[in-house]
């Protein structure tokens, strides 16, 4: 269960909502255990992160402004990529018309990039979202599958399956950003443009 922050730094169970059902970014918390601790940074604390981060700045391990820019239109040319794989995926299926052309499709991100702590070369995960025509077997299809959308964009490079890992996925480098991608199917017959995970 996620905590929030108690009296000394210590983590008591959070509460759901605010009065007015809000979240409130205190209680917010990503991942699914307590935090180790959540007392204040003492003066030591900020001196050394500061230290950190202009040791990893020498390095070149943040993000440039026009990297981050690059891997942003990456991520929308892969759901759009998507979307037209997912609608392309529908008419196979005899799915009607006018459902195959909103079916949609979505691309979310996880991992250090979702967090905001990757490296400048770090890969990007990604989950496809897609509708429950869309079957895994869809995903890494060798005749129609995303696998042959992908090796088909001039942007698209290095496409590699890997069906029997233990969650199967598809790396590949979409405009030179490096990507994991796999795919989570939802009981739904569209996948909404504002959906949210």
């Amino acid at each position: 269960m996620s905590g929030e922050c108690g009296e000394g730094g210590t983590a008591r169970p959070a509460r759901p909502s605010t009065t007015d059902g809000e979240t409130s970014d205190r209680e917010r918390r990503l991942g699914i255990t307590e935090p180790l601790s959540c007392a204040k940074p003492t003066p030591n604390d900020i001196k050394r992160t500061e230290e950190l981060e202009k040791a990893l700045q020498a390095h070149n391990l943040f993000e440039t402004r026009e990297g981050d820019h690059r891997r942003q239109e990456a991520l929308a040319s892969l759901e759009r990529v998507v979307v037209d794989w997912v609608k392309q995926m529908a008419v196979l299926k005899n799915i009607p018309h006018d459902i195959a052309e909103h079916a949609g499709g979505k691309i979310f991100t996880f991992g250090s990039y979702r967090l905001g702590v990757h490296g400048a070369n770090a890969d990007i995960d990604t989950l496809c979202v897609a509708p429950y025509h869309v079957e895994r077997s869809d995903f890494f299809n060798e005749e129609n599958g995303l696998v042959v959308q992908l090796r088909k964009h001039p942007d698209v490079k290095d496409v590699h399956p890997i069906v029997e890992a233990f969650v199967p996925v598809i790396t590949f480098k979409f405009a030179n950003v490096k990507m994991d991608l796999v795919l989570a199917r939802l009981a739904c017959t569209v996948i909404p443009d504002d959906l949210d995970l």
